[in-house]
């Protein structure tokens, strides 16, 4: 539920930390800058690449959150600096005062990180995507509304409106808890690849992917240490997912 009667001070501090669109790119710059980011490595290595990312992100994330309950602190302690400093209950006073701020700022930022991991998660595939020149096309206006929580479509989003069995749909979800039903249940003809962490699907989920064209791409070690997974033709490791779809897309160029 939204917090009515938010503390300015802790608004401010919270509006110094980074959209997710400006940790991804500040991110994306480390990372080449060091060496462990190039689309060489991304064809070669796209789940790793994608976690690697990912890790940075949430770094970089906690550089700022911490930076940002600094501010707090210091701009509590300027607010609340009231009376004579050699009061021995002067510093008292001061953390009474500033306790509320410390703890909606917690709780908020809380808030803010588990929002944020999903967005990152789902905006870094298409990245990387992005970065090997694949044909994703992201629906937008009318196309996103009919698609739902379809975040890129193979080869193209006209394909798949007008021949919706010949194009592959994209939804990247970090955990399957995340609107989980809305997949299964969309009205869609081809096939669905979810991206996803992939340790929270079960066995019915499985029954259910098999049942409704879903295949789930997941990080190779997730794949390897999960017998049923291993077994599974729904389930494969995240570095195929680019040759799968270059090869698809090359697929529908040759037959279209």
């Amino acid at each position: 539920m939204p917090m009515k009667n938010k503390s300015p001070l802790v608004t401010d501090a919270l509006d110094t930390i980074p959209s997710v669109d400006d940790l991804i790119s500040e991110s994306v710059r480390r990372m080449k800058d060091s060496g462990r980011l190039s689309t060489e490595r991304a064809n070669r290595d796209f789940g790793g690449v994608v976690s690697d990312l990912e890790e940075a992100i949430e770094q970089l994330y906690r550089e700022y959150a911490k930076a940002a309950l600094d501010k707090l602190v210091r701009d509590c302690t300027k607010t609340y600096a009231v009376g004579n400093s050699s009061d021995p209950e002067y510093c008292e006073r001061i953390v009474r005062a500033a306790a509320k701020d410390i703890t909606e700022f917690e709780f908020r930022a809380g808030q803010g990180r588990k929002s944020r991991a999903g967005s990152t998660w789902e905006k870094l595939i298409p990245y990387v995507l992005d970065m090997l020149g694949i044909p994703a096309e992201k629906p937008t206006g009318e196309a996103a509304r009919k698609f739902n929580q379809i975040d890129r479509i193979v080869p193209s989003v006209d394909l798949a409106t007008k021949k919706p069995d010949q194009a592959i749909f994209i939804s990247s979800k970090r955990t399957t808890r995340e609107r989980w039903r809305v997949l299964i249940n969309e009205g869609r003809l081809g096939y669905l690849y979810m991206v996803s962490k992939g340790d929270d699907i079960t066995g019915a989920k499985l029954k259910d992917m098999n049942q409704k064209k879903i295949i789930a791409y997941v990080p190779e070690k997730i794949k390897n240490q999960n017998e049923a997974f291993k077994k599974s033709s729904v389930v494969r490791n995240l570095n195929e997912l680019p040759e799968d779809l270059k090869r698809y897309a090359l697929e529908q160029q040759l037959t279209g």
